[in-house]
């Protein structure tokens, strides 16, 4: 059985990063939960707090309709609308005298309902969006963004200090903008650690944008039963406004001499740009349309954010385009891919903000600007790169991942890498960029161990704490690597043509050459057949007129001369097929009776008068072959040489030719049981000159080759296996008249 997910039953910052914060299993005091089957509409769980708001407990509810409760039009209203939404509209409802607002989710299955009395507090009025709309239009330009936003906030929802607070790259958080009573000390400009707020409460302001703690000091109240009856599982709280508070978090909070705050996500392009914050020293609560006020201020801040982001990223690709198309061309006019971005007054630097770069070719690299030096890169390349399964690779603080960049972190803290194709890379640096940095108390100090509770707790220190920071750079924008993607793809492409320009010219220079050697080899056997003739002609004449004034010994030499000069005879023939075949691009196509063809063979190379032994058995029923006549008549007549040729040693030698269908096709097969050859020569039997047996068996290794050339030239395909002393078989495949091109 899968193993549930649970609450971890003790929390302290050894398990902080991975506390399942959606399942905590509590809510906050300020309202109650009421959770019902989205099938049935059966209440199946509820916070233990109902009493203290109904006229019910927690276990009078439990399994009742949830329309006994709220009314059977609400639940009407959630019966219809539950295939399309995931939150539902905030509604209205009154029980026993009380007003309720009812803010009901979809999880999983289960509908949840926060529900808060609807009770004005007279120290705060209602917020109208429309005046705070124009209030935050109207000071547009009269001071920082982040610090106007800031002031808005404090004097609509009356918190003592309220923080717009910006994540980096690292999630480290630096407060931006801030308002506040005048004799709390000010935390504007102090950076604090990403442990601060962990991954998963970053996660959880995507999902839920708005979050509030009424009462940093309340007592959370549990859901009962603790598991849902629908999952066996904890119920998933991450829609829910009322959403019990890690205690780390509580404590984190108490440290900072928070009683209550609220915190609205600050999204910008689908990312968590930041945080706007409200902090309060005594409770405070905000109703669901206050809370909803607060959350549109800090969503007009992210709207003029990502207006201001969409405008300097498309000023910016603009200039990068341009920049890019230049070099680009100088590169087309010069054919000189390091030089255009390295060497002349528009350089790669011009398109990007860096301080150097490297370009890495097929074992070389090319330099401009300031960069380490080339073992350091090696290494660099060795270690880092090429490892990374990503192209596009980035840091600003390359020491701090890669140990031996801290000796060059001068000029190349920031790194923007992009590997175009294999052994091609291109590196853009950035020089450090010393800087000291105030925290909101010492970042290495993020815990320390509670002798009362027995555990590590959350730092209690929040003084300034400064210190300087070393290795790092200037962060690189999202446009830079799109720029530096379609600047790889226009390098790729210039390489690969440069490449495929190369192999042409070598392919043509090959041609030429391969044209050469054939005219030449063809020429130059040509050429010897007329003294290897001259030579047989002298040795007849020898052995028939003078062959009384030579002993038997002499005799011999010239009989064995005489062979000589015909196996040198036959490897010349042999070598003028193999050029003339080598030679021929035009087939003369037809479809051929292969038994017909193989007695015409048979005859040709005296089969039967040759290796009277021999046994040569033909499959009655061979499919037709399609393809040139004289060519398949020297195909045929090689292989049927080779099987007699091998086998004529044993007792019984026996030939078979037969076929079989391969994946569909007809295939030849050419068995003997002869001398075989060893298995790992299967494809070296088809080289020129190769021979398995060595010179046990005349020939001149050009028949196989000669075998294949004709083959391939067919569009067929030529196998074989064997093993010594167990004979061999060859495989011959022809494509028919309907596969042939």
């Amino acid at each position: 059985m899968e193993e549930k997910e649970a609450y971890p039953k003790e929390v302290d910052l050894d398990n902080c990063a991975r506390e399942p914060i959606h399942i905590i299993g509590n809510i906050q005091e300020f309202g109650l939960l009421l959770v019902a089957d989205l099938k049935s509409f059966k209440i199946t769980q509820c916070s233990e707090n109902v009493a203290a708001f109904l006229p019910w407990n927690a276990d009078e509810l439990l399994g009742r309709d949830l329309s006994d409760v709220i009314g059977t039009s609400i639940v009407k209203k959630y019966q219809e609308e539950r295939s399309d939404r995931i939150d539902f509209s905030p509604l209205e409802c009154e029980v026993e005298g009380q007003s309720f607002l009812l803010v009901a989710h979809q999880s999983e299955g289960h509908l949840l309902i926060d529900m808060e009395l609807l009770i004005q507090d007279p120290a705060m009025e209602e917020i109208d969006a429309s005046r705070l709309f124009m209030d935050f239009r109207k000071k547009r330009g009269d001071q920082d963004i982040f610090q106007r936003t800031a002031k808005l906030a404090k004097d609509y929802f009356g918190y003592d200090r309220v923080l717009i607070y910006q994540f980096d790259h690292q999630w480290n958080g630096k407060v931006v903008g801030e308002a506040k009573e005048q004799e709390l000390q000010s935390w504007y400009g102090l950076h604090y650690p990403a442990s601060d707020i962990p991954a998963q409460s970053r996660a959880m302001f995507l999902k839920n944008e708005i979050r509030i703690i009424c009462n940093v000091g309340y007592t959370p109240v549990p859901i009962t039963p603790v598991n849902s009856p629908l999952t066996g599982a904890p119920l998933n709280l991450s829609p829910s406004s009322l959403r019990a508070v890690s205690p780390i978090h509580i404590e984190y909070l108490q440290n900072m001499g928070v009683g209550a705050s609220v915190t609205a996500a600050i999204e910008v392009n689908g990312r968590l740009w930041g945080l706007m914050t409200g902090h309060h020293a005594r409770p405070r609560h905000l109703n669901y349309f206050q809370r909803e006020s607060y959350h549109f201020l800090a969503r007009l801040l992210a709207m003029e954010l990502t207006l201001e982001d969409s405008i300097t990223y498309r000023r910016e690709m603009a200039r990068m385009d341009r920049t890019r198309e230049l070099l680009v061309q100088h590169i087309r006019q010069t054919l000189d891919v390091p030089g255009a971005l390295f060497g002349t007054d528009l350089t790669v630097m011009n398109l990007f903000s860096c301080t150097g770069g490297a370009l890495y070719v097929n074992g070389t690299w090319h330099f401009t600007g300031k960069h380490p030096e080339e073992a350091d890169l090696q290494e660099l390349l060795t270690d880092v790169l090429l490892p990374n399964p990503q192209a596009l690779f980035h840091t600003e603080a390359l020491s701090k991942i890669y140990e031996k960049a801290w000796k060059y972190k001068e000029v190349a803290s920031g790194l923007l890498s992009l590997r175009m194709a294999e052994n091609k890379y291109l590196l853009l640096f950035r020089q450090e960029v010393v800087q000291t940095v105030t925290w909101g108390g010492d970042p290495n100090n993020k815990a320390y161990f509670d002798a009362r509770k027995k555990r590590l707790s959350p730092r209690k220190s929040f003084e300034k704490w400064t210190q300087l920071q070393q290795g790092t750079a200037l962060p690189w924008k999202d446009y830079e690597l799109g720029e530096l993607k379609k600047l790889g793809e226009n390098l790729s492409y210039e390489f690969l043509d440069r490449q495929r320009k190369e192999i042409q010219e070598l392919y043509g220079q090959l041609s030429e050459a391969n044209e050469e050697l054939q005219l030449f080899t063809y020429g130059l056997s040509h050429d010897l057949k007329a003294p290897v003739r001259g030579i047989e002609g002298v040795l007849d004449i020898l052995l028939e007129d003078y062959s009384d004034q030579l002993d038997a010994q002499g005799k011999a030499y010239i009989e064995k001369t005489i062979r000589l000069n015909k196996k040198v005879e036959n490897m010349i023939d042999d070598i003028l097929i193999y050029s003339k075949t080598a030679h021929t691009d035009t087939l003369e196509l037809e479809e051929l009776d292969t038994i017909a063809l193989l007695e015409e063979v048979t005859d040709l190379i005296s089969a039967r008068s040759r290796y009277p032994k021999a046994s040569i058995q033909i499959q009655q029923d061979l499919p037709y072959c399609y393809g040139d006549r004289p060519m398949l008549i020297q195909v045929w007549a090689n292989l049927l040489s080779n099987a007699l040729k091998y086998s004529q040693d044993k007792p019984a030698p026996v030939v078979e030719i037969r076929s079989d269908r391969r994946n569909g096709k007809a295939v030849f097969m050419i068995k003997d049981n002869g001398m075989g050859f060893p298995q790992k020569l299967q494809e070296a039997i088809f080289e020129p000159f190769t021979r398995a047996v060595g010179s046990k068996v005349e020939g001149s290794g050009i028949g196989l080759a000669l075998v294949r050339k004709i083959v391939e030239k067919h569009g067929g395909e030529i196998w074989a296996e064997g093993s010594p002393g167990e004979g061999s078989i060859f495989y011959l495949y022809l494509p028919a008249k309907t596969e042939a091109i």
